[in-house]
């Protein structure tokens, strides 16, 4: 019955924090206007606008140019571990391993059209470009993953065999064999398509008449309650938001797509280019700044602890007076979560005993993830 009161606790907390503070802060950059492209890692921020890419390592406190090596325009930035791309006009790549202090050209393999965005999928790196390319060597050689068909890509959605790919002229191609076989599914669908995304079994297609949504493989698509252009996605689990190119700021579904909501709440720069997140926030790319919003504002509790699973990690003393001990039977990661939602602090490959401490009271959540499964729980522990 207690830790029952103390899960209703912190979610009333939760909810009324949410309440108070639920609204986009505006970061101090970048310099650039027109951020066409935002990715994150564990802590970094990268933002593309013009010739430009800038970096953030405190969420958009400060901002600083990482342009050594860069050519032509940035049309978009992706990160893969602790590796950085950009891509850029002409059909060049760039990559760093140094979070973007020094680039090197790596586009061999690539046709000479812009490089429009990225998409990582465990080990492989695609471009979507005048088709799809791949690349399963990070970057150094690229290799045409489209078959029958060419058109101009401007978004690639993977999840493991299957394969979506938006274009300008040609609605969306799918490929459910890797690659082997393409087809169009088009129908109810504009012809051009400016984002697409896989969330479980459903399609998602942002277009400059709206977000479409197919939840049959793309046999036939509808039009969901979003109207205005989106241009871009971005994913927590089963959450996803949707950017307003067009001037519709940001919109979220808890639902893999079925019902969307507009968060616009002290965005004042409401056409959106960019999303991306990181365990903290997420970030929209605007025709100004860059902007950010606390993930624990929007989503609901649930998807950032998961569904309670068989615990192999326990916590002693608790309550403490701010020193404890986790003892962890598998290898895991551990997230902590104040009382109002807000990351405090990660601890990578957690295994036998840990000592840990929390100098500020109060009750605060553990988020904790199995590395060989993934399976997550959550526990509680209170600061006196």
């Amino acid at each position: 019955m207690g830790h029952k009161l103390l899960t209703i606790a912190l979610l009333l907390l939760l909810t009324t924090s949410q309440g108070l503070l639920a609204q986009w802060q505006v970061t101090t950059g970048p310099s650039q206007p027109n951020v066409v492209s935002v990715a994150t890692n564990a802590t970094n921020t990268f933002a593309a606008a013009g010739s430009a890419v800038s970096r953030t390592t405190d969420n958009g406190t400060n901002w600083t140019l990482v342009n050594s090596g860069l050519v032509g325009t940035i049309n978009c930035v992706a990160t893969k571990g602790s590796d950085v791309f950009a891509g850029a006009s002409g059909g060049a790549v760039f990559q760093s391993s140094n979070n973007g202090s020094g680039w090197t050209n790596t586009s061999t393999g690539l046709p000479s059209y812009d490089i429009r965005s990225f998409t990582v999928s465990g080990t492989d790196l695609y471009a979507a470009t005048y088709g799809v390319y791949k690349s399963t060597n990070n970057g150094l050689q690229w290799t045409q993953f489209n078959q029958g068909w060419y058109d101009l890509v401007f978004s690639i959605a993977v999840k493991e065999d299957t394969i979506l790919a938006s274009t300008k002229n040609t609605g969306i191609h799918l490929t459910t064999d890797n690659g082997a076989n393409w087809n169009t599914i088009n129908t109810g669908l504009p012809l051009q398509v400016n984002a697409v995304a896989i969330v479980g079994t459903t399609f998602l297609a942002g277009t400059n008449d709206g977000l479409y949504i197919s939840t049959n493989g793309g046999s036939n698509w509808t039009i969901t309650s979003v109207t205005s252009a989106i241009g871009s996605f971005t994913k927590v689990g089963n959450n996803v938001f949707a950017g307003g190119s067009g001037g519709g700021g940001v919109f979220l579904s808890t639902d893999s797509g079925a019902s969307w909501t507009a968060i616009n709440a002290g965005l004042s720069n409401l056409t959106v280019y960019s999303l991306a997140t990181n365990d903290t926030y997420v970030f929209a790319g605007t025709t100004g700044y860059v902007f950010r919003r606390l993930l624990s504002e929007v989503l609901p509790l649930p998807t950032l602890i998961q569904e309670q699973q068989k615990e192999f990690v326990s916590i002693y003393p608790n309550p403490s007076i701010g020193k404890f001990t986790i003892t962890a039977d598998k290898v895991c990661s551990i997230k902590i979560y104040n009382s109002i939602g807000q990351l405090i602090m990660t601890k990578e490959n957690v295994s036998g005993l840990t000592e840990m401490n929390l100098n500020e009271s109060g009750t605060y959540l553990l988020v904790i993830k199995e590395i060989n499964s993934n399976k997550t729980f959550n526990k509680q522990i209170v600061i006196q």
